[in-house]
């Protein structure tokens, strides 16, 4: 029995990589596959890359992972801090459809040949906000599986074929229902139906936890932030090599402190107004304080008359009461600074549209939902943008690139050839989920990130200067066909 452990998209989560590399170590897996977004994502991480630090959940994969794949914050969030980490590593780090890695590894556990081949998104260039990727030739994956497929199969002849993926599923495996993402973002199931002879395909990327069967190919994909694993056992009494996965989830109750906890839980405000929120769908459906507070954020910094924040995928967020540096940065994972540009009234409005086309209105309950929605318990990737010094209006019962019924700035109605300067992450303006802001003019940039931004407005806030002098008044109406 060969018994491999597969963890996806840690993004820097030190405190629980401890506690699931204590379980690994007393598991002793034969094998333990890393497939990528290993290095950031997290308020340990920006804690470690602001102090210029060597992150020690890097000391921890050193004596732990097995074999690596890149994921797309590898590549995207820093390219040269992480090849400086992988030269690091005493571990292989494949890929085979960018340039500058070894395709695949060969690994023999118990008498058995097991080839892992590596792939990444083919997207990581439209998340590219430095150009530090410009040389890399970056392939698509299921290209690449053509090339080296029937290569490794004549020339190593294994006796299993892995294949680490750090992409997802184009739509769920059993209800086909379609994911968020551009087509060549997400292609499991078209790997499993061109290549039977994968005998595990591991995915990532989309952060779910699948466990299934595809085309005869055995596929699983291991949730994210290091809650747990996916431990898959191969029979290799039996002739056909039987699999069996499932997720485990830590068992330990480990909590050993991290250096970056101190400074992440120092308290550096009592926030005098509740701006909380709850639910990933009525969060973006309804208008919220917390909307009205990152406006004011982003406009003192910037000047800028708009505003454009994503939403975070947090279920419960916002501030109130004693707020932490950990609390603020949970709520901005992306270290990007503020860039000003200008848009036209009429692009403005196109550029609503595609952020409400997220929504729509269930067939069988006609209750509202996201529109790439799924079973309950795995939330499907979306993408939404909430606007500030503007009103407008949704109507979601309305088809898709006719719901904005109404926007304004100061009660008069905004003209198509209008221009205005608006504020928006660097990171958002990459234009992989609106293509129109690669576009834009770029007006002026902040020297600080967003993070940066954020953190000196709340600690500078006190129950005597609450913010709110502009955020008083609404910047975004409700949404229709939201009962």
């Amino acid at each position: 029995m060969i018994k491999i452990a597969v963890i996806s998209d840690v993004h820097g989560e030190e405190r629980q990589f401890k506690r699931l590399a204590h379980e690994l170590e007393e598991k002793q897996p034969d094998l333990i596959i890393d497939n990528g977004d290993f290095f950031y994502g997290s308020p340990e991480a920006f804690y470690y890359e602001m102090m210029k630090k060597r992150p020690p959940i890097l000391d921890l994969a050193k004596e732990l992972i097995s074999v690596a794949v890149p994921g797309n914050h590898e590549f995207t969030h820093s390219y040269r801090t992480f090849k400086t980490a992988q030269n690091d590593m005493p571990y292989e780090w494949i890929c085979a459809n960018v340039s500058g890695f070894i395709p695949y590894v060969v690994k023999h556990i118990k008498g058995i040949k097991l080839v892992i081949i590596g792939l990444t998104t083919p997207l990581i260039r439209e998340w590219d906000e430095t150009s530090e990727l410009s040389h890399l030739d970056i392939r698509n994956p299921v290209e690449a599986l053509k090339k080296w497929i029937p290569s490794i199969l004549a020339s190593e002849s294994p006796d299993l074929l892995i294949v680490s993926y750090h992409g997802g599923f184009e739509r769920d495996p059993d209800s086909d229902w379609p994911f968020h993402g551009a087509e060549s973002e997400n292609e499991a199931l078209r790997i499993a139906h061109a290549f039977p002879e994968i005998d595990l395909l591991i995915t990532g990327h989309q952060h779910l936890r699948m466990n299934t069967e595809v085309n005869g190919v055995h596929i699983v994909q291991p949730g994210s932030h290091a809650i747990g694993y996916t431990e898959v056992m191969i029979d290799t009494e039996t002739a056909s090599n039987q699999f069996s996965s499932a997720f485990r989830t830590i068992e330990n109750n480990l909590n050993e402190p991290t250096e970056a906890d101190e400074w992440l839980d120092t308290v550096i405000a009592e926030w005098p107004q509740d701006t909380r929120f709850s639910g990933m769908l009525s969060s973006r459906l309804h208008r919220h304080r917390f909307h009205d507070l990152m406006h004011e954020v982003f406009q003192l910094a910037t000047g800028a008359q708009l505003t454009v924040f994503e939403m975070p995928y947090l279920e419960n967020g916002g501030f109130f009461g004693s707020i932490t540096r950990r609390d603020v940065l949970r709520h901005t994972p992306h270290a990007a600074p503020l860039q000003i540009i200008e848009l036209t009234g009429s692009q403005v409005k196109t550029l609503l549209e595609e952020s409400a086309a997220v929504f729509t209105v269930h067939p069988k309950t006609g209750v509202p939902c996201f529109s790439s929605e799924i079973r309950e318990l795995a939330p499907a990737p979306y993408v939404h943008d909430v606007w500030g010094g503007i009103d407008y209006t949704v109507d979601i019962t309305r088809p898709v690139s006719k719901r904005i019924t109404q926007l304004q700035i100061g009660g008069r109605d905004v003209f198509g050839d209008e221009r205005f300067e608006v504020a928006i992450s660097r990171y958002r303006l990459t234009g992989y989920d609106f293509p129109l802001y690669t576009t834009a003019q770029v007006v002026r940039s902040t020297n600080r990130t967003i993070p940066e931004i954020l953190l000196d407005f709340i600690a500078q806030t006190t129950l005597d200067t609450p913010f709110g002098q502009q955020a008083q008044q609404p910047h975004r109406s409700e949404l229709q066909g939201d009962s």
